[in-house]
């Protein structure tokens, strides 16, 4: 675990409650506050704009999906910095990137690749 303070929050959007789970658990032990949303109308009904973060979404969600949550967010002109964790890599990888993804990792993941790309993004004391 981090001796800094970490100050983001990391909100993770995902339809699939097992992943949710046990990505709360792995972020939580690096010291991470983590907020769950089993979608992206969740997620937006609940979400306070002035609050910073890092986002984790997945792409294939029942409603919005996850490049759709993306460009409301960016319409918004959100700060949240945006990670994809996706299935789909090939489909949506350069239209994440373009539109302003931090990164789009391809389902399986290696956790510790996950945690390294947060650590670069996440803003700490």
């Amino acid at each position: 675990m981090p001796d800094d303070l970490i100050t983001e929050k990391i909100f993770l959007v995902d339809d699939d409650r097992i992943i949710c789970h046990s990505l709360k658990l792995i972020l939580q032990r690096y010291g991470y506050s983590v907020e769950v949303y089993n979608s992206a109308e969740t997620f937006l009904e609940q979400y306070d704009e002035e609050q910073r973060g890092l986002i984790l979404v997945d792409q294939n969600m029942p409603g919005l999906s996850g490049l759709e949550l993306q460009m409301v967010l960016v319409n918004r002109n959100s700060k949240l910095k945006i990670i994809f964790i996706t299935a789909v890599y090939d489909a949506i990888v350069d239209q994440a990137m373009d539109n302003g993804a931090i990164h789009v990792f391809e389902k399986p993941f290696d956790p510790k690749e996950l945690i390294d790309m947060i650590n670069r993004h996440a803003a700490v004391h």
